[in-house]
């Protein structure tokens, strides 16, 4: 073919100036100006597009004339070097799988983001966007990872040279102020395209639905105390259960705190018990709460400061599902179960794990549990317990209804009229175990027939009279343990100057957003506040802790405890975190 018939006029943008070019060549230089430019032709409208002398390959550019406004992007196939359109429809993001229609080859590939390197790195099928890359600069290893913005499709780059690590899940902002949206991205372990979390709403544990089409995949996500790597789940409830990580095998148990959405982690042979009462570690927290999962529906229900009573009924607080259901412990295997109150009682009250019965055993002053110190005793009516635990140390008594065949207990004792505080049955009844031959004796009383007057009973299996009892016998306590339920760790890197990942502090894994506290920020404040030694707050004791993220050194231990502000008291920067432990040179 004649390369004359490849040749075209176009103006030049800079001077104004005709330039004829060959379609051939990628660049177009202007003989007046002595200026050079990229140049495309846009698929839409098939008008020339000119932009400065960098390497397009992979980028969304936008048609600038107001006729079209369409966005297109071109990729060369790494085989036989041809153009790959994409149009509008379709936002190609770096690291996205290429199918060529020429040479049917297909690959993946991400440019350096280095401007004086031009080289694409041809990325293996397994590959996931956010995942560490590796090139070569005159022999010298250059290590990125690359993420692109969801909504403009333009990249945010981490230099891991110098320490800049992106961790998947965490909150990112885009840092172009034309978009600056912030969101999480996840990658679907079925699809390995990435999905958007809507405003960077992610919570791990939480059920996760992939977003890209003919996927429909459900997941959910962990992060991993012990390797610190994001492991994936199948999509059902993970909080209060045991993990194994799916990378260094370790397992553990966390939890998220209702109040200030922090997880809180069960380690090192810690053992979380489900139901227990959760004391949340941060130290700008320290509130109670307790999250129990429906038996039915599977979601959490959170019970405020923790408070709940075993045995009782309780409706789960989703509208979908409203159903009943109760809480029980055993004593023998030191674990909580969450049943359906409508099964037959022999199995309602029988522990899943050891099969033995469980009397529900709970202090009703401090609400703690506790069990029979020996597991073969059978608790009666009127059964005198003492709380083992120091704090409370009170005496209280136990009960089974003879109706609904429930337990509960009562700081006070009686044998007559004793009523049920269960909703459901709600009635009276009175006791007393004959002197004679031994065997209970129930008698259901009414509120308007109560004989409280009464001071002998008559046995109705040996019609031996017995003396109604006033007060318990002190002298036949039963001896109970504690239920041993350990709290959670908070989760805080501290060594920030040998470990690249401990330079941020993930005190909110909730969204796992990351903070960076640098030590020359600590060291060289803008603010002037390095020289003074004292903290700002009570102005006397020596400043020992720092704030996330802003990482002003401004607190001392004592003020950092009962500080409750959620702005620094500096900058007024929003805080998230305090760090205990002093970055110093």
């Amino acid at each position: 073919m004649d390369e004359r018939v490849l040749d075209k006029e176009t103006q030049c943008p800079i001077c104004n100036q005709v330039i004829i070019f060959n379609v051939k060549s990628e660049d177009i230089s202007c003989n007046n100006c002595k200026k050079s430019f990229m140049y495309k032709f846009c698929p839409e409208c098939s008008q020339i597009i000119f932009f400065n002398k960098i390497e397009y390959d992979g980028y969304n550019i936008q048609c600038p004339y107001i006729s079209c406004r369409s966005t297109s992007c071109s990729v060369k196939c790494i085989k036989c070097n041809k153009k790959i359109f994409f149009n509008s429809n379709y936002k190609y993001s770096q690291g996205d799988e290429v199918e060529c229609k020429e040479c049917k080859f297909s690959f993946k590939k991400v440019k350096c983001p280095c401007l004086d390197c031009p080289k694409n790195i041809q990325l293996e099928t397994n590959f996931c966007e956010g995942n560490q890359l590796k090139c070569e600069h005159n022999g010298v290893p250059f290590y990125f990872q690359k993420l692109g913005c969801w909504f403009c499709g333009r990249h945010c780059i981490w230099n891991n040279s110098k320490g800049k690590i992106y961790i998947e899940g965490q909150e990112i902002q885009c840092p172009y102020k034309e978009c600056g949206k912030v969101t999480n991205k996840l990658t679907c372990p079925k699809c390995l395209k990435t999905s958007i979390i809507a405003k960077a709403n992610l919570e791990m544990g939480k059920k996760i639905n992939c977003l890209i089409n003919n996927c429909n995949n459900s997941y959910n996500v962990y992060f991993c105390p012990y390797c610190k790597k994001i492991g994936y789940g199948d999509g059902s409830p993970l909080a209060g259960k045991n993990i194994i990580c799916q990378y260094c095998n370790k397992s553990f148990y966390f939890v998220n705190c209702f109040y200030c959405k922090q997880i809180n982690f069960w380690k090192d042979n810690k053992k979380y018990i489900p139901c227990q009462t959760v004391f949340c570690n941060n130290e700008y927290c320290k509130k109670k709460s307790a999250l129990i999962q429906c038996p039915f529906c599977k979601r959490t229900n959170h019970f405020t400061k923790g408070v709940f009573g075993l045995g009782k009924e309780y409706a789960c607080s989703y509208r979908e599902c409203k159903k009943e259901f109760i809480i029980l412990y055993c004593g023998n295997c030191n674990m909580t179960h969450i049943k359906d109150p409508t099964l037959n009682p022999e199995i309602l009250f029988t522990c899943d794990i050891c099969k033995n019965y469980m009397p529900t055993v709970q202090c009703p002053s401090c609400l703690k549990f506790c069990s029979p110190m020996n597991n073969n005793i059978r608790l009666e009516n009127c059964s005198v317990l003492k709380c083992p635990y120091s704090s409370c140390g009170k005496a209280f008594y136990y009960y089974k209804c003879p109706f609904c065949r429930r337990d509960f207990n009562s700081t006070n004792f009686s044998t007559i009229n004793i009523k049920c505080p269960f909703k459901k049955c709600n009635k009276s009844y009175s006791y007393f175990k004959c002197s004679n031959c031994n065997k209970e004796n129930i008698k259901m009383t009414y509120e308007d027939k109560m004989d409280t007057d009464s001071e002998e009973i008559i046995c109705e299996y040996c019609n031996a009279k017995n003396n109604v009892l006033n007060a318990p016998d002190t002298n036949k306590i039963i001896q109970v343990k504690k239920a041993v339920m350990v709290q959670g760790d908070k989760f805080i890197f501290d060594n920030p100057e040998e470990d690249p990942y401990d330079r941020k502090i993930i005190n909110s894994l909730i969204k796992t957003k990351i903070y960076e506290i640098m030590t020359k920020r600590i060291n060289n404040d803008e603010d002037g506040n390095r020289e003074n030694k004292t903290c700002v707050i009570c102005m006397t004791n020596p400043i020992e802790w720092i704030l996330a993220p802003c990482g002003h050194k401004c607190l001392c231990p004592t003020c950092g405890k009962i500080y409750k502000e959620d702005k620094c008291p500096i900058c007024k920067e929003h805080i998230i975190g305090i760090l205990e432990k002093v970055i110093d040179d």
